[in-house]
C-alpha cells in the first residue's frame, strides 16, 4: 500500500458523500421539515411560553436550525 492510497480514498468517500442524487431524499425531507417546523411555534408563541415550554421550545429551535443545515443544498441549482 502506498502512502496517498488512505487519501485517495477518503477523496472517493468525501465525492460520494457530496453526491446530489444519492442524498437528496433526505436534503428533500430536512428542506420541507425546516419549512414546516415553524408552525409548531406558533401555539406555544400564542399562549405565551412558561417556564415549562422552555425546553420544547429550544428543542424546536435547534431541530429547525438542523433541518434548515441538513437541507440547504436541496434544489439549489
Amino acid at each position: 500500500m502506498t502512502p496517498s492510497t488512505p487519501l485517495r480514498e477518503f477523496a472517493r468517500l468525501t465525492r460520494t458523500v457530496q453526491n446530489r442524487t444519492e442524498l437528496s431524499p433526505i436534503r428533500a425531507m430536512a428542506f420541507y421539515t425546516a419549512i414546516g417546523l415553524p408552525l409548531l411555534y406558533l401555539p406555544l408563541l400564542v399562549n405565551g411560553l412558561d417556564s415549562s415550554d422552555g425546553p420544547l421550545f429550544a428543542a424546536l429551535v435547534c431541530a429547525n436550525f438542523a433541518a434548515l443545515l441538513a437541507g440547504h443544498g436541496y434544489r439549489a441549482e
